[in-house]
């Protein structure tokens, strides 16, 4: 049965069945196919008939509203500039060394599809469906956060009524599919991919753990037995998710090292700008904002009978030191111990 009728909470939902003809693989004279079904026994038929049976390509190709099924494992098919539009490439789909590359998928199911040493490369990605049954072995996504923020659920307020479940629900659900799908990209970006690939799927599922337990707090907040407190871990949550994302800007999420030391270079010289004027001397102002920063210094300058103004500014300027250094150290030696 199609999940256009029965997946509610699906991005191909409309309630209705629609009527899919089947597909023969040949869009020499179809470079938009609507409404078909293509099937992997199908295809492998094709890539015997033009001789192309370890490897397939197809170019420029615009689907809209079609389904893929069966276990797309006859050599490698490569999808190059091409569109799907309101697709299921899943419903127990098996993808196997599959490439897109520079493909636009909107409104697109991938629920209960397995990708297996796939590359998903320059993709951009708009209302996706994915579940806990969505695989991604060893494969690839160039831009892992773009596909994991595409993320959709259905939040309209009949149907959500009609199926007995509340909108803070479904987002700790969407968001609980997010944190898995993300683990998957960061593993396939490590072992795959360049670095940047494998940075955005950290911070893609560094992001999206922190969003999870976020959504469980609210959903608890509402339906749960410790609303309250429930509420309170979703604000502490929320301020741990500002806090990451700040630091994760920071280092470009574990690659940039020029960023951190660049802002810890700007950071010391704008409080040696302030210190010069109080000791009205440049010299005395940069070290005593090294000193600070670097908090090797801090008790010299910060003393029980300086006014609570100047020990206030002193402790900002020790904590932002230490924030930064706790950031720039770390991924310094991460980099170097990589390599090595």
């Amino acid at each position: 049965m199609s999940k256009r009728i029965y997946a509610w909470w699906d991005c191909l939902y409309t309630q209705k069945n629609i009527q899919l003809n089947p597909g023969n693989w040949d869009f020499t004279n179809n470079k938009g196919p609507t409404k078909f079904k293509f099937d992997a026994v199908t295809l492998e038929a094709h890539q015997k008939k033009i001789g192309q049976e370890k490897r397939i390509s197809f170019w420029g190709i615009n689907f809209d509203t079609c389904d893929f099924s069966g276990k797309f494992e006859h050599g490698q098919i490569k999808f190059s500039k091409c569109s799907f539009t309101k697709c299921d490439l899943g419903n127990g789909s098996v993808w196997s060394k599959a490439k897109f590359n520079d493909c636009k998928f909107v409104s697109c199911s991938f629920t209960l599809a397995e990708f297996k040493d796939c590359f998903f490369h320059e993709c951009t990605w708009e209302n996706t469906t994915f579940n806990g049954g969505t695989q991604l072995v060893n494969t690839l996504v160039s831009d892992a956060c773009g596909l994991v923020n595409s993320g959709y659920t259905n939040l309209d307020g009949a149907v959500l009524d009609k199926e007995g479940v509340t909108a803070e629900y479904q987002v700790w659900r969407l968001d609980q599919s997010k944190a898995k799908l993300s683990r998957m990209l960061m593993q396939g970006g490590e072992h795959h991919g360049d670095d940047n690939a494998y940075y955005t799927g950290v911070k893609s599922y560094l992001t999206q753990a922190v969003k999870a337990g976020r959504s469980k707090a609210r959903f608890n907040s509402v339906n749960g037995p410790k609303k309250k407190f429930n509420k309170v871990v979703g604000w502490v949550l929320s301020f741990e998710l500002m806090i990451l994302s700040l630091s994760g800007w920071l280092n470009g999420w574990g690659q940039s090292i020029a960023k951190p030391a660049i802002f810890g270079l700007a950071m010391t010289l704008i409080f040696a700008m302030g210190y010069a004027w109080e000791q009205s001397s440049i010299a005395l102002g940069l070290v005593k904002a090294f000193d600070i920063t670097f908090l090797i210094g801090y008790t010299k300058h910060s003393t029980l009978e300086s006014c609570m103004g100047k020990q206030l500014l002193y402790a900002g300027n020790a904590f932002l030191g230490l924030w930064w250094y706790a950031i720039m150290v770390p991924v310094l030696v991460n980099r170097i111990s990589r390599v090595m």
